[in-house]
């Protein structure tokens, strides 16, 4: 029988940090302990999840093609 798990993981942080350290802690945090997550939720707003982001995707040196769609 497969079991379908789905777990999540909170980071909490009391400091403000540039978002090129927030991208540290979480490859620190989560990717070095567990795996890549297969999505990202994140509690910001816009600009600071396309800046995580790209930041994200360089430190990987992964070729990124995000395209932002706003849904009105």
């Amino acid at each position: 029988m497969k079991r379908f798990i789905k777990y999540n993981k909170f980071i909490p942080i009391n400091e403000s940090h540039l978002t090129k350290d927030l991208v540290n802690i979480v490859v620190w945090k989560i990717i070095n302990n567990y795996r890549l997550p297969d999505e990202f939720i994140i509690n910001r707003d816009i600009t600071f999840a396309f800046k995580f982001f790209i930041t994200f995707t360089a430190k990987f040196k992964m070729n990124n093609k995000l395209s932002i769609v706003f849904y009105l």
